[in-house]
């Protein structure tokens, strides 16, 4: 039984060293798949980063693009109420003008229109100008007893002709010049220079 015994301690052996074997090559492997996995998920993780990283980037771009926008349409409409305000001044200094500037300024409007006669109509407030917008007038033409529903300037009429001079027309009409020189006025100091 001494060489059956001696057997079994040999197989337990063997088999003790191929277990060891096995479990070291499990060892091995697990370690290096261990390992593969942490470089593998390093990597996902250092992607998903940057990814991240981008996306935030992105974000705060266009939040900074976004803010930009709002503060150039802040600044545009704050310069738009500006020009705005200035042309309503320029009115209202139409319209308080002096009578002798304002005589002068209708009489100018009178001859420039052409009209050789007609009819004058002037606003509530200007017609006490008449007598002596007719006095002063080289045309043939008179001013209309009932006043006109506007601030300053005159209407012209002559047979089925009529031409608007009213101070709210001609800045209606010449609107886009004058938003461009109050703009130019008001802003061009603003400018950074070349």
């Amino acid at each position: 039984m001494e060489g059956l015994e001696a057997i079994k301690l040999r197989i337990l052996a063997d088999a003790r060293e191929e277990a060891d074997a096995i479990l070291r090559q499990a060892r091995e492997t697990a370690a290096e798949l261990k390992e593969k996995n942490e470089q593998t998920a390093a990597q996902l993780l250092a992607e998903a980063r940057q990814t991240g990283k981008a996306r935030a980037e992105a974000v705060v771009s266009r939040a900074r693009s976004l803010a930009a926008l709002d503060q150039r349409k802040t600044l545009l409409g704050a310069r738009q109420e500006l020009v705005d305000e200035t042309i309503r001044l320029a009115l209202e200094r139409l319209t308080a003008l002096e009578p002798e500037r304002k005589l002068a300024l209708y009489q100018a409007l009178i001859e420039q229109s052409g009209m050789a006669e007609g009819e004058v109509i002037l606003s509530r407030q200007d017609q006490m100008l008449g007598p002596r917008l007719l006095l002063q007038s080289r045309r043939q033409i008179s001013v209309s007893e009932q006043a006109g529903d506007f601030a300053g300037g005159l209407v012209i009429r002559s047979g089925l002709i009529e031409e608007n001079l009213t101070f709210e027309t001609m800045i209606k009409n010449d609107r886009p010049v004058l938003v461009r020189l109050a703009a130019d006025i008001l802003f061009t100091a603003e400018e950074p220079a070349p």
